[in-house]
Parts: structure tokens; C-alpha cells; sequence
């Protein structure tokens, strides 16, 4: 009951439905946890109407690192998992991705970008619940390429099914 308690707490700091969607721009889109594995990854699914261009800001740039965290509620602790902001780029221009209908994100929280106060490597355990939240600042380079921008959050508890 306490883990349902924080879940919702932080689910309702990203004001979505309730069922990951998010208005934003005109656009309403929904995050959702296709599957994660006991080494730390996941993949994550953001998800328009169908044949919806769609555009999200690569990673490789100012405007799209940083922009995901994942949070770990495991036997009523929080394990906070956050990509790191202090990355230095060699080129920085606004640059992005356009999809239809859809975008697929692999995240893996051991790799170096990410950093966290748990200890390394971390693995998923079965009853972890596990949430993913997207947040994209709005910018004047978002308005000017058509780059989605807001907040999306979802969650889901991990098995090893």
C-alpha cells in the first residue's frame, strides 16, 4: 500500500491522464514500459495517433540529453536514476529524430551517462516498480523545429515473466 502511496505522489508531479498521456502542444502522446531486464535496461515507447509525425530531440545534443529519469520504489525505498546534465559536446546544434505514429527509447541506467546515489551495477528485481519519466523543456528551438516538448510519465512493475 505505502509503495502505491509514492507511486501515485510521483506520477501526479507530472500532470498526465493518469494513463501516461499528456497534452502538449496539440499533440497527446503516452509513455509506456514495454519491458525492462534484471541487468538495468528498458525500453520505453512513446506512442501518437497513428501516421502522427512525431519529432524528439536526439541525445547527442544539449536540447535532448538529460531528458530521462527513472525512479525505483523496492521495499518502500526510492532508488533515483537520472541522466547527467554536465555532458560536453563536441558539435551542439539543435538536432532530431521524426517518427510516425511512434518512437522506441532503449535506456540502460549502468551506462556511464547515468548517474544515481545506488550503488553500480543495478539490477531490477521482481517487484520493483519502476517509473519512467520524459521531460523535454519547451525552447524557442522546439517551437521553430516542430520538437515535441512537456512531460510524460509511466509505471510498471517489474517480473521476470
Amino acid at each position: 500500500m505505502r509503495n502505491a502511496i509514492l507511486v501515485l505522489v510521483l506520477v501526479s508531479l507530472f500532470p498526465t491522464t493518469g494513463d501516461g498521456a499528456m497534452k502538449s502542444q496539440s499533440v497527446e502522446l503516452q509513455l509506456v514500459i514495454q519491458n525492462f531486464h534484471r541487468d538495468g535496461k528498458l525500453s520505453v515507447r512513446i506512442e501518437g495517433a497513428a501516421g502522427e509525425s512525431l519529432r524528439f530531440w536526439k541525445e547527442s545534443n544539449s536540447w535532448g540529453a538529460a531528458s530521462w529519469r527513472v525512479i525505483v520504489v523496492r521495499q518502500g525505498e526510492l532508488k533515483f536514476f537520472y541522466q547527467n546534465p554536465e555532458q560536453v559536446f563536441t558539435r551542439n546544434f539543435p538536432s532530431y529524430t521524426e517518427h510516425s505514429g511512434a518512437a522506441t527509447f532503449d535506456l540502460d541506467v549502468n551506462q556511464s551517462t547515468w548517474l544515481t546515489a545506488s550503488s553500480r551495477p543495478f539490477d531490477f528485481r521482481p517487484g520493483d516498480i519502476v517509473v519512467a519519466l520524459y521531460d523535454v523543456r519547451p525552447s524557442p528551438e522546439a517551437q521553430k523545429f516542430h520538437v515535441w516538448a512537456g512531460s510524460l510519465a509511466a509505471h510498471k512493475v517489474f517480473s521476470e515473466d
